[in-house]
C-alpha cells in the first residue's frame, strides 16, 4: 500500500507556487498537496493537518518564512519536527548581502 505524503507549498507568487507543485507532482504525483499564499495562511493549514514536508519561501510580504519557522514550527512541539526545505525568487547575491 503507498502511503500518501502531505506537503504544504507556503509561497506568496502564485506563478512561484504553480511552477513548484508541477516540480512536486513530477515525483509525488498523489502527494496531498496544499498551498498557503500568506504566513497567516501558513499558520492556518499548519494547526488543521500534519504534514510530512513543508516548502517555505523565505520572501513574502508581511511576514518572512523565516519568521514563520522561527515563531511558529518551532515553538510548537507538534510542528517543530517537519522537514523544511527553504525556497526563494530572490538573486543568491541579494539574499547575501541583505542577511
Amino acid at each position: 500500500m503507498i502511503e500518501i505524503v502531505h506537503i504544504l507549498v507556503v509561497e506568496d507568487s502564485p506563478t512561484a507556487a504553480i511552477d513548484l507543485e508541477a516540480k512536486i507532482r513530477h515525483v509525488a504525483p498523489k502527494a496531498d498537496l496544499r498551498k498557503a499564499f500568506s504566513y497567516q495562511e501558513a499558520v492556518d493549514l499548519l494547526r488543521q493537518q500534519p504534514f510530512d514536508v513543508a516548502f517555505i519561501d523565505l520572501q513574502m510580504p508581511e511576514k518572512t518564512g523565516m519568521d514563520l519557522i522561527l515563531d511558529v514550527m518551532q515553538k510548537d512541539e507538534s510542528l517543530n519536527d517537519i522537514p523544511i526545505i527553504v525556497t526563494t525568487g530572490t538573486k543568491p547575491q541579494s539574499f547575501i548581502a541583505d542577511t
